[in-house]
């Protein structure tokens, strides 16, 4: 074999040194480039959702810490229903637009385990979610139904429970949501990699557990859930952003950025479907108003 040519010893040779450093100084140069712009892009989308949210009430009453859940009124008035996460009472608080509490409603013969979510179903009928699951320990979970009263004031009401399960284990999850035309139930769990739209049964057996079925992907994180009062969209939420569908197993959501909350747990839909509210844990916490697409 003969030998190369001195000319083409020096070009092998040169090879090494001058792809080798270089192709690997200029592939993380990039990398780095596009996150950073990425994230720049992500703090201006934050900023204008700070700009554009809306102040719409403060949750005033000193019992409210941990409010978990929201839910607009079913009659023609500006309260939300909220409640308090883990530890409290089987009760609701009816928040008026100046934050002020309007009554408290506590549910007759109900527990509360780990309260979630609240949500506004058809007609005047207000559901709860005994959902949360945190250690995957509950054989199944509950959720309450109860007529909303005309009148606001402070009183028990009498409500009806439904247990629910899994068909693929044991799930935590933190957002229920009815579609208001039809009355039929949605949870959707919290995982970190990702959680699934479960939906229940048409007709809810009182006598037996549930069986729920899995209809739709979920984002991680998934901490509050509601649909549009016309039942034809829904909006989805974590600690920092919302994302908005028009039909279930829809892949192209319209994801917006929330304003800022210490720990954004809570939505709903306004009556008029163009805006959301989206609340916080916390005392004296915010209640913002965000628009719809």
């Amino acid at each position: 074999m003969r030998a190369p040519r001195r000319g083409a010893v020096a070009v092998l040779a040169a090879l090494p040194l001058a792809v080798g450093p270089t192709a690997g100084a200029v592939t993380p140069a990039r990398d780095q480039a596009r996150d950073q712009a990425r994230q720049e892009a992500r703090q201006e989308a934050r900023q204008e959702a700070r700009q554009q949210a809306r102040l719409d009430r403060r949750l005033l009453d000193a019992r409210i810490v941990e409010s978990s859940g929201l839910a607009r009124s079913t009659y023609p008035r500006r309260t939300v229903w909220t409640h308090n996460d883990s530890g409290d009472l089987p009760r609701l608080f009816a928040v008026d637009r100046d934050g002020r509490t309007r009554a408290v409603v506590r549910l007759r013969g109900a527990t509360a385990v780990d309260w979630e979510d609240v949500a506004a179903g058809r007609g005047h009928q207000i559901w709860v979610g005994d959902i949360g699951d945190n250690g995957h320990s509950r054989r199944h979970v509950s959720v309450y139904r109860f007529v909303e009263p005309r009148t606001l004031a402070g009183r028990a009401v009498d409500a009806t429970r439904f247990d629910l399960r899994y068909p693929d284990g044991r799930h935590d999850a933190e957002a229920l949501m009815v579609r208001p035309t039809t009355g039929r139930l949605f949870v959707v769990t919290k995982d970190s990699a990702g959680g699934a739209v479960y939906r229940a049964p048409e007709t809810l057996s009182r006598t037996r557990t549930n069986l729920l079925r899995r209809v739709a992907w979920a984002p991680p994180v998934v901490t509050g859930a509601s649909f549009s009062p016309d039942g034809r969209r829904f909006v989805l939420v974590d600690y920092a952003d919302a994302w908005f569908y028009r039909h279930l197993g829809g892949t192209s959501p319209v994801r917006r950025p929330k304003p800022p909350l210490a720990q954004g747990e809570s939505v709903a839909f306004g009556r008029d479907g163009d805006h959301v509210l989206v609340g916080s844990e916390g005392e004296r916490s915010p209640v913002y108003r965000m628009s719809a697409p």
